[in-house]
């Protein structure tokens, strides 16, 4: 009986068996690592990062490779002071959302309603990116002319 279950042909499938399997585990292996290289190279690493760190180191992403190392620190930490009333403005945004959602999904949505919640988003967003981009724009200009010089450079 046993003589039937093994045959001179099982060891062969056996490592053909292997063979497919060690194939595919090195397909996932190696596309996990082009993926990995691909969002480094592309840059679209900030999809995920949270939120509010996404907001805001949207003002460096422009500075990079024209600012010096040191001049870029600068700003990057000009701009780290100002992350905690961002993030508290995108708790707010979340909040405001909520209530939007509240209301779009009433029986009988009140349209003059909801625009006035968008334009409260809006309104919230658009502060978060001014306090933003003024905290940085004052850290660039503290910076010598000569450091900011290669910001009017058009970028490869």
């Amino acid at each position: 009986m046993t003589a039937a279950i093994v045959s001179p042909a099982a060891p062969g499938a056996r490592r053909r068996r292997f063979l497919v399997v060690a194939l595919i585990a090195s397909l996932a292996v190696n596309a996990f690592l082009v993926g990995v290289v691909a969002t480094e190279f592309l840059g679209i690493t900030d999809m995920f990062r949270p939120h509010g760190e996404r907001a805001v180191s949207f003002e460096l992403r422009w500075l990079q490779g024209r600012l010096s190392d040191a001049s870029l620190e600068r700003v990057r930490s000009a701009i780290d002071a100002a992350r905690p009333r961002a993030e508290a403005r995108l708790d707010r945004v979340r909040q405001l959302r909520r209530e939007l959602g509240i209301l779009v999904a009433a029986p009988q949505p009140d349209r003059a309603a909801i625009d006035a919640k968008l334009r409260d988003i809006r309104a919230e967003l658009d502060l978060m990116a001014t306090e933003v981009q003024k905290v940085s724009m004052d850290a660039l200009l503290a910076l010598p002319a000569a450091e900011r010089a290669p910001l009017a450079e058009p970028r490869s």
